[in-house]
C-alpha cells in the first residue's frame, strides 16, 4: 500500500518537475544563452574531442555524462525538498491542515 502512494507520488512530482523544465527551458534568459553559447561552440568541441586518441575520447564523453547526471541528481533533489518546503509553510501558515 505505502509502495503505492509512493509510486505515485514519484511520478506526480516527475510530471511536475517535466512542466517545471519545460517552462524553465522557455522563459530562462541566462539558461537560453548558455545553450545558444554551446550551439555555438559545438563544432569546435567535436573538433577538439576528434583530435584525441579514442580512449581519452570516450573517457571524457564519460565523464561528461556521469557529470550531467550527477547534476540531473541535484536538481532532483532540490526540487523534491522545495516542494516538501513548501508544503511545511502552507501547514505553518494554517492553510492546510
Amino acid at each position: 500500500m505505502m509502495g503505492d502512494i509512493n509510486e505515485c507520488f514519484s511520478y506526480f512530482i516527475s510530471q511536475m518537475r517535466a512542466d517545471a523544465d519545460i517552462s524553465f527551458i522557455k522563459t530562462d534568459m541566462e539558461y537560453q544563452e548558455l545553450e545558444c553559447y554551446l550551439m555555438n561552440h559545438k563544432e569546435k568541441y567535436l573538433s577538439i574531442i576528434n583530435r584525441l586518441p579514442p580512449e581519452d575520447c570516450t573517457f571524457l564523453h564519460h565523464y561528461i555524462e556521469q557529470r550531467n547526471h550527477q547534476i540531473a541528481c541535484a536538481n532532483d533533489t532540490l526540487y523534491l525538498a522545495g516542494y516538501y518546503d513548501c508544503i511545511k509553510l502552507l501547514k505553518t501558515l494554517n492553510i492546510l491542515s
